[in-house]
């Protein structure tokens, strides 16, 4: 069995109401037969300092925001990457099958087969599943701000305040270059560009159909009052969200944003961030591999073995 590098968020969801959470999870991943090496620190110094150790995997407990800090560290340096999903919305989790039960997930780094991911890349920022401009970036700063301590009516005030201010959203452009050939231009104040190809499942949590091949999905989001947004969350739990006539989708190979200020906010993967503006956004294949569950109609899972 190879041994891991653990890093461990203590502040993602599941782990912030949890004692004694970090020694649970070692000891989930050592009855699974995992010899685990936890990194020392904060977040930052563990990232640091699994660059340099000597073990054979990397395992990272903790939200998409940590997992996507993780990748980030570790691209294109060749080892493989476990995810013991531990935060709100474990959007990568879900699209490869891991469970979210810490044991059953554990299980799924002990069988060794691991599957490529692709990457969306933004200046030197990774993202794993979605880049949101706009809207979604003021909820989720918002969120953010009050993570553990949101009240009921903190999230009445959240989505009001939101909806009400959606005509000082500035408009945004983006330059697509769709997977068929030949470009596409977009004006919006919100734009989601997700990583793959998106299936039917929007609400609660968006499923993907495809996390390889080199595509983005890119939806240009224009809804003008709340109820327009009470409109697209209907339609999305019921995954009619593209028809929506708001709502513009195209599938492509690259893409550029740009704002009316040298720099604007994203959301990449839940994690508010800074981009230049204009911003070129692609796709980085081959880089990454995940410890998921086999699944017949995707290429052959490699084996992961002890380091000699």
């Amino acid at each position: 069995m190879p041994s891991a590098a653990l890093i461990f968020n203590a502040s993602s969801g599941r782990h912030l109401t949890s004692q004694g959470a970090r020694d649970a999870t070692i000891a989930t991943l050592e009855r699974a037969g995992i010899t685990v090496n936890p990194m020392p620190g904060d977040l930052g110094e563990q990232l640091v300092a699994s660059r340099e150790a000597p073990d054979d995997i990397i395992i990272v407990s903790g939200g998409d925001g940590t997992i996507r800090a993780t990748i980030e560290t570790h691209r294109g340096h060749g080892r493989p990457i476990g995810i013991l999903p531990a935060g709100t919305m474990n959007l990568l989790a879900l699209d490869f099958g891991i469970p979210e039960d810490p044991d059953e997930a554990a299980q799924v780094i002990a069988s060794g087969h691991t599957r490529n991911v692709d990457y969306g890349c933004v200046e030197n920022h990774v993202f794993l599943h979605t880049l949101f401009t706009g809207l979604p970036v003021r909820i989720g700063v918002h969120r953010e701000a009050r993570r553990g301590k949101m009240s009921a009516l903190d999230r009445i005030w959240l989505a009001a305040h939101a909806l009400t201010t959606l005509p000082r959203d500035p408009k945004l452009s983006l330059s697509a270059l769709r997977d068929e050939g030949g470009m596409t231009e977009l004006t919006s104040p919100s734009f989601a560009l997700l990583v793959g190809t998106l299936g039917t499942q929007m609400l609660p949590r968006p499923r993907r159909e495809t996390v390889d091949g080199g595509n983005m999905t890119i939806f240009a989001i224009h809804p003008k009052t709340g109820a327009d947004v009470a409109r697209m969350l209907l339609r999305g739990a019921f995954g009619q969200l593209a028809s929506d006539d708001q709502i513009d989708k195209v599938v492509a190979t690259r893409a550029t944003i740009k704002g009316p200020r040298r720099r604007m906010h994203a959301m990449l993967d839940g994690e508010d961030t800074l981009i230049p503006s204009p911003a070129e956004v692609t796709i980085v294949q081959g880089e990454i591999q995940v410890f998921a569950p086999p699944v017949a109609e995707h290429p052959p899972e490699t084996r992961v073995t002890e380091a000699s």
